[in-house]
C-alpha cells in the first residue's frame, strides 16, 4: 500500500520548483543503478560488507527496472572496478552484475572511486543525453551511493543545480557491520538529509509515473 505522504514526497521532487521553473517530463529522468554486482552483493563471495539485505536489494531493482523502463525512465548501470587488492576476487567475477541484469541498450558506466562522477563521463553523459532528474539506488546506501548523490547535487550552473536529486532507499542496501542494519540505514538517511537529498519510495515514484 502506497501512502499519501510518499506520493506527495514524489510530487514535490518533479515540481516545477525543483526544475527551476520548468515542467517534469520523464525523458529527462534517469535511475544510477550502482555496485550491483557480485563482489559487493553476494555474501557467497565472503567480502564482509554483503548481507542479505544486498542480495535482497538486487533482486528487487530486478524486478522493478522493468517498470521504470515502461515508463519511459533512462537506467545507467554502474559498476565498480576492483582495486588490486580485491583482483582474486575479480577474476572470480566479482565485477559481473549481480541479479539484475541491464538490458542490451543500457551501457555500463566504471567507476574506480566512491562517487559515480568522479573521474569519469558519466556527469557529460548524463547531460548529453537531456537529464535532469536523477533517482539513484543501490549498494551501499551509506558508501557509493551516498557518493554519487551527494556530487550530482554540486554540479551547478550560475549557483543553479544541473540535476535534480533523490535517492530510492527501498532499492539500495547499507553495508553489514558490526551495527544493525537500522542503525545503518539511520546514519545513511541522516548523511542524505545534510546533503539535501531526499528519499523516495520507488512504488511511489512509479505510481506518478503511471498513474
Amino acid at each position: 500500500m502506497i501512502n499519501k505522504q510518499d506520493i506527495e514526497k514524489v510530487h514535490r521532487f518533479f515540481s516545477p520548483e525543483h526544475l527551476a521553473g520548468q515542467d517534469f517530463r520523464v525523458d529527462e529522468t534517469a535511475l544510477l543503478v550502482v555496485d550491483i554486482q557480485r563482489f559487493f552483493c553476494d555474501p557467497g563471495m565472503g567480502f564482509k560488507f554483503a548481507s542479505r539485505k544486498s542480495v535482497d536489494a538486487a533482486k528487487k531493482i530486478q524486478s522493478i527496472v522493468p517498470a521504470f523502463r515502461k515508463a519511459g525512465v533512462k537506467i545507467y548501470p554502474i559498476r565498480s572496478i576492483l582495486s588490486a587488492q580485491f583482483s582474486d576476487f575479480a577474476r572470480q567475477g566479482g565485477e559481473s552484475f549481480y541479479i539484475f541484469d541491464p538490458a542490451r541498450d543500457e551501457k555500463t558506466r566504471w567507476k574506480q572511486k566512491g562517487s559515480a562522477f568522479d573521474d569519469t563521463q558519466l556527469y557529460a553523459t548524463l547531460v548529453k543525453d537531456g537529464m535532469k532528474n536523477l533517482l539513484v539506488c543501490g549498494v551501499y546506501l551509506g558508501a557509493c551511493v551516498y557518493a554519487t548523490a551527494r556530487h550530482a547535487t554540486e554540479f551547478k550552473n550560475s549557483s543553479k543545480p544541473i540535476f535534480n536529486v533523490a535517492v530510492l532507499p527501498d532499492l539500495s542496501a547499507c553495508m553489514k557491520t558490526e551495527h544493525t542494519d537500522k542503525y545503518e540505514m539511520a546514519k545513511a538517511e541522516h548523511m542524505l538529509a545534510i546533503a539535501k537529498v531526499p528519499l523516495l519510495s520507488s512504488s511511489a515514484v512509479l505510481k506518478v509515473l503511471n498513474p
